[in-house]
């Protein structure tokens, strides 16, 4: 099965069974390996992330994509997509990695 998500891609809104034969691929900027920038975050504690790189990698847990509930969600059912990153420069993330949403990164 696979997740079908809505126009943005940014939340699931049912699931399918689907021959791989069918699928045709939209684009590669989120493959595991992928070298993106983060930009657009505007809370107080993730700001500082904005304009780094990050490599995507799969999540020890959930593995690639990942698929969450938001617990600010108004519908806390909805599974959105976020991806697993880890910083090229954890000095200056202060962290080591991160499940963003794909609306925060860029090629």
């Amino acid at each position: 099965n696979v997740a079908v998500l809505d126009d943005s891609r940014s939340y699931c809104v049912g699931e399918c069974a689907v021959d791989f034969r069918e699928v045709i691929p939209v684009h590669q900027d989120w493959r595991v390996g992928t070298r993106l920038v983060v930009g657009g975050l505007q809370s107080s504690h993730m700001r500082h992330l904005n304009g780094l790189y990050a490599i995507v990698c799969p999540h020890k847990r959930f593995g690639h994509p990942c698929l969450i509930q938001k617990p600010s969600a108004a519908n806390q059912a909805t599974l959105w997509l976020t991806l697993c990153l880890r910083f090229e420069d954890s000095s200056k993330s202060n962290i080591h990695g991160a499940l963003l949403e794909p609306r925060f990164l860029t090629p």
